[in-house]
């Protein structure tokens, strides 16, 4: 797969996230790495050539001795240096509605700190 500009990264995050949080509200049964899966081939992705299922993690996917390296890549953290994806709070796998309203956020700082 050609690699995302960071911009392409944040827009097809913010749909996969959007399209799971919707499918949580509906009551899905499906967990969230199923979800992801779903919408990644629904939307024509290999879900085997993304990082973990996750635009992020592949835009980051430098790996430092066998690891991803998400603390200076992740675009997350480009824009606050406390996003964790698995914060308590909005952590992506158990409070995916609560992930998609902090990406929401996070991209909405983005687009305000792009302007001034």
């Amino acid at each position: 797969m050609k690699r995302m500009t960071l911009n392409q990264t944040w827009k097809e995050c913010l749909r996969m996230w959007k399209w799971i949080a919707g499918q949580r509200n509906k009551g899905s049964t499906l967990d969230v790495e199923g979800l992801k899966e779903q919408w990644l081939v629904d939307h024509g992705y290999d879900p085997g050539v993304i990082y973990f299922q996750c635009f992020f993690c592949g835009y980051a996917g430098i790996r430092q001795h066998g690891d991803f390296c998400c603390v200076n890549r992740c675009p997350g953290r480009l824009v606050s240096e406390r996003f964790d994806c698995v914060a308590d709070a909005y952590h992506y796998k158990y409070e995916s509605i609560k992930f998609y309203q902090k990406l929401l956020e996070l991209d909405a700082k983005r687009k305000l700190n792009k302007t001034t």
